[in-house]
């Protein structure tokens, strides 16, 4: 199984690197080649800095557990995470790993599982944000639409939405739960995994009631940790496209690396290899040089995919070995 696994992932680092050298010519090479010292630091600079973050965003997380984690030891288990992330569909090894390594720490697994679950909400949360506000900031500054009102509506209508869903589970989950389980027992699947989804569901309310334990400090400590960590992230492609003398808004920037990490998620193959340089095709291809493409395509993918393979590989088999307890 262990073999089947690295060949799978050679294979998906192999099918990852075809967009790459389709968009690679001379041009490419030449800003590869010219790339100041001075950006590669920043860039680099950038990515511990959103390690940092999401080591202090898990380390207040622990702290809610009573449990004590100083910050180098949390950035390791992020770094080992993420590492874990990267060659598996769907970054589905991250949170398995996260699980392990929060148990040798003495976090117990259902503990574990709503911290990461956790994680997941406050990401959710920052991204849906960011990416609903870089949408109305695009569509309110083009000329081209022709309803913005009904656009604002419809956004206004989803979030407002949202809330009303948060309150009710937050008032009324016990309620909710039994009547969404006694509807979904009329389906044959559900019947037969029917303790497997209460289980998440359990860590799910673990993790809920977190949150409703905790006080409004902590709960902007972590929404500020979280912006930290993707904030740096989003940041490397438009340091890359400045450098390549590419004129890209901002917003734009936002949504589309947005819609680019949902690629990855929603792939079948580690890193969402090749989805993810066709679906960066798509959404520049039209309107940059090829030479363009190519180096902000590479530069992109090597920070925010192959860096965790480099990087990330020390410090988790380090704590595969460490065997750290308390």
């Amino acid at each position: 199984m262990r073999r089947q696994f690295w060949i799978i992932l050679v294979i998906a680092l192999g099918v990852s690197l075809i967009p790459l050298f389709l968009f690679i010519n001379r041009q490419t090479l030449q800003l590869l080649l010219n790339t100041p010292p001075l950006i590669l630091l920043v860039m680099v600079t950038l990515m511990l800095i959103s390690w940092i973050f999401e080591g202090a965003r898990l380390r207040i997380l622990c702290s809610l557990l009573h449990i004590g984690l100083a910050l180098h030891r949390s950035m390791d288990i992020v770094m080992a995470a993420e590492f874990s992330g990267a060659p598996t569909p769907a970054a589905s090894g991250m949170g398995a790993a996260y699980i392990l390594f929060l148990r040798r720490r003495g976090v117990d697994i259902g503990h574990s599982g709503g911290l990461l679950v956790l994680i997941i909400i406050f990401d959710l949360l920052f991204i849906t944000l960011l990416f609903s506000g870089a949408i109305l900031i695009m569509v309110s500054a083009s000329r081209h639409v022709p309803n913005l009102s009904a656009f604002v509506t419809l956004l206004i209508t989803v979030l407002s939405t949202f809330i009303i869903a948060i309150l009710a589970w937050h008032i009324e989950h016990r309620r909710l739960l039994l009547w969404i389980d006694y509807l979904l027992r009329q389906v044959r699947w559900y019947r037969r995994h029917r303790f497997s989804v209460a289980r998440s569901v359990h860590r799910f309310a673990q993790a809920a009631g977190l949150i409703k334990t905790m006080n409004w400090r902590y709960r902007w400590l972590i929404f500020g940790s979280t912006a930290g960590y993707w904030l740096p992230r989003y940041l490397i492609l438009w340091i890359l496209m400045a450098y390549a003398g590419v004129i890209v808004s901002v917003p734009y920037l936002i949504v589309s690396q947005t819609l680019l990490n949902l690629t990855v998620q929603l792939s079948i193959l580690p890193g969402g290899a090749g989805t993810v340089g066709a679906a960066y095709a798509l959404l520049f291809g039209s309107t940059m040089a090829r030479g363009d493409v190519g180096f902000s395509l590479l530069g992109w993918r090597f920070f925010t995919y192959y860096w965790y393979l480099l990087v990330g590989a020390p410090w988790f088999f380090l704590e595969l070995k460490s065997g750290f307890q308390g």
